[in-house]
């Protein structure tokens, strides 16, 4: 019997005998046939077999067309790993939300790990052949390791490598890119030699003459100067601003030029020497010649924080009429940048233009560093704040402001309550790194403890010293919770307050433990920076009144002696009258009235000068102790009238306490019964809503 012939599919699928002579031809030639000419073949009958005839299948030409082509492995993974980190960025409003669960917080580092994972798989597996493709990869893995792991030493390996890569292949930008972020991973372990890598930098790039990265690199250079500023560092920031100013002067970049006054306003307020102030205002004068200039108005971040930093000298400087206006006008520019679309809601970075474009994708040769704007120019980007925060510090300040003018008034409260509202809003759902999130939840958790703070002192002024408890044990509280890591400003401004609420309450010797404590100790030949010299100045006046008053006169005596030289001389006019008050009320009343007034005269110059109603109203009151008791006549009346005016303009319960107290009893000796009988029983009805053990010394001294 004959074997049975084989049989294939031809191209439209119809069954094709193949003949025993074509099988055995080597190698085979397989015969294509029409399908109408399949239909006339018929094939010799066969036999049953058992099995099944043994085929095979030959594609046709249209067929392996039509094959999917081979993937692109390497895309494939580059494009996973930028789904893997938005999918991380993404959670950001969901980690803030649970308050950085750590199941969420596992799950980020999952992907982020995936992702980098994906990045390193790219570089290791894959041979690249395009050397700008295989620099960008390698500088976006190093950007991530930076952003969202600790590991520097893999994060310096892989740019290392990338540089001489880059310098083997002429992509100056890609690595000028690679040395930005190699200076931002060595700051991390090492301050000092970031400085000295990024100032090599900046003289290589002026070498070469790359106006851009000789900006990128000055500017990296003040940041890392303004984390750590002391006499000499400031003297070298201050040093590359000018060198910025003057190079953007030359090339007529007006963004460069009010940027770098900007922070030359801000370096000199952080600095807190003798002319800090006056300097950071022909800083802040400076920025604003070009006010009405098209860069000033396309940078509404600019324009806020000049005028925020304009309010900060005036509050520095206790002019209250300065301090008024200056909030005003804080406020409207901040009030504007509401509808501004060139800052978005959730936005914190913004671009300064440098210059015209150069590259077709700049940002992705410097990961962001450099941008094209809006306008199609070189810009260069900064980080600062979103509109939130904005919002939350323009209220802080305005309720610090409006202290000096309204201390008794509820604007100062709506301000502070303001502040501390706006500090707690969410993020929003806007995409960003896990670190990112959570620098923003610790500036909420800051501004809170800052706003609380500042509640606790308008207390403190007014002798609600039950509120001033209730939110000062908030402070604590939420400090706590969180493991807050505050400033050493704060932190010395926390045990200020303390110590005021014990002095306040008539513990007067944990009062005086607080003062005499390491954070508030004086110390003469100290280099602390103003604001806590500041606190130190007032808390040793406050512990010499004590000592006074506990029979340690020659204490007193010493101290007031070490301060006087600091305290006369200060900016601050506020210490200065506090000085002469302290003085004034060591004199007993046999001391000679010529000394007495050779310290109340420059007492109240400066009470006056600062604005200061409640400082007025104590050496008022204390000038009234002094030289119109048990004195009849239109002139005691007039000075315990005034006093008593006084304590209720600066909202004080002591105060008004005491100033009752002293103006009931000479309108008793100048014959006016009913009207002391009234000044009387408001001064005891004040003094009820005193602590209890204040109640009592008070009725014992008088």
């Amino acid at each position: 019997m004959p074997r049975a012939a084989k049989r294939r599919r031809s191209n439209g699928g119809t069954s094709v005998a193949v003949c025993d002579e074509l099988v055995a031809q080597k190698p085979p030639k397989v015969q294509l046939l029409e399908p109408e000419s399949v239909s006339k073949l018929k094939p010799e009958p066969r036999p049953e077999v058992k099995h099944e005839p043994e085929t095979f299948e030959v594609p046709s030409v249209r067929e392996a067309s039509r094959l999917p082509p081979t993937p692109d492995y390497q895309a494939v993974l580059l494009s996973l790993a930028d789904e893997y980190v938005m999918a991380a960025h993404q959670m950001s409003s969901a980690l803030a939300a649970s308050d950085f669960d750590k199941d969420h917080i596992e799950r980020y580092h999952q992907l982020v790990s995936t992702a980098l994972g994906c990045l390193g798989s790219v570089l290791k597996n894959f041979r690249q052949l395009d050397a700008r493709k295989e620099a960008r990869i390698r500088l976006r893995l190093a950007s991530l390791l930076h952003e969202e792991t600790e590991n520097s030493e893999q994060a310096g390996e892989l740019l290392s490598k990338g540089i001489a890569l880059c310098e083997r292949n002429r992509l100056t930008d890609l690595k000028y890119a690679m040395h930005h972020l190699l200076v931002r991973v060595l700051a991390k372990s090492s301050h000092k030699a970031a400085i000295k890598a990024v100032e090599k930098l900046v003289t290589e790039a002026e070498a070469l003459k790359l106006g851009h990265w000789v900006y990128s690199f000055r500017f990296l250079r003040v940041s890392l100067g303004m984390q750590l500023l002391g006499p000499a560092e400031t003297a070298a920031v201050l040093k590359h601003l000018s060198a910025l100013k003057a190079t953007a002067e030359s090339q007529r970049h007006i963004s460069v030029q009010i940027v770098a006054a900007t922070l030359d306003a801000v370096v000199h307020l952080k600095s807190g020497a003798a002319d800090a102030v006056e300097l950071a205002q022909r800083a802040i004068a400076a920025a604003r010649m070009h006010q009405l200039s098209p860069e000033m108005q396309c940078a509404p971040q600019l324009r806020a924080l000049l005028d925020c930093l304009d309010l900060a000298c005036s509050l520095l400087q206790h002019k209250s009429t300065h301090i008024i206006e200056k909030m005003r006008q804080m406020q409207t520019s901040i009030d504007s940048t509401k509808y501004d679309n060139a800052w978005t809601q959730n936005a914190s970075a913004f671009l300064v233009p440098i210059g015209n474009i150069f590259s077709g994708d700049i940002y992705a040769d410097t990961a962001g560093i450099l941008a094209a704007t809006t306008k199609g120019e070189l810009g260069l980007s900064f980080d600062w704040i979103r509109k939130g925060q904005l919002y939350a510090l323009g209220y802080l300040l305005s309720g610090v402001a409006s202290n000096y003018k309204h201390g008794g008034e509820p604007q100062t409260d709506e301000m502070l309550e303001g502040a501390l509202r706006l500090a707690k809003l969410d993020a929003g759902d806007f995409p960003c790194a896990l670190p990112a999130t959570i620098q923003y939840a610790n500036w909420q958790r800051s501004a809170s403890v800052m706003a609380r703070l500042q509640q606790t002192a308008v207390q403190c002024a007014r002798s609600e010293w039950a509120s001033a408890s209730k939110i000062m044990l908030e402070v604590v509280e939420a400090a706590a919770e969180h493991e807050l890591k505050l400033d050493n400003v704060t932190r010395v401004l926390l045990v200020y307050i303390r110590a005021v609420m014990k002095h306040g309450d008539g513990d007067l010797e944990s009062a005086e433990a607080l003062y005499a404590s390491g954070p508030l100790v004086w110390d003469s030949n100290s280099k602390e920076t103003s604001a806590l010299r500041d606190m130190q100045a007032v808390a040793c006046l406050n512990r010499i009144h004590i000592l006074q008053h506990v029979g340690r006169r020659d204490e007193a005596e010493g101290m007031l002696a070490l301060i006087e030289a600091f305290a006369v001389t200060n900016l601050n006019l506020s210490i200065t009258a506090g000085y002469y008050i302290v003085a004034m009320s060591a004199q007993g009343p046999q001391s000679p009235i010529l000394k007495l007034k050779t310290e109340l005269a420059p007492g109240i110059k400066a009470a006056k000068a600062a604005s200061n109603t409640q400082q007025l109203c104590m050496i008022m009151s204390i000038m009234t102790n002094m030289f119109f008791t048990n004195i009849v006549g239109d002139q005691a009346i007039k000075a315990a009238r005034a006093s008593r005016t006084l304590a209720r303009q600066c909202g004080s319960k002591l105060w008004q306490a005491v100033a009752d107290s002293m103006y009931g009893q000479t309108l008793d000796l100048c014959g006016e019964p009913h009207d002391a009988d009234v000044a009387r029983i408001e001064g005891e009805t004040m003094m009820r809503s005193l602590p209890e053990s204040l109640t009592t010394k008070f009725i014992k001294s008088v």
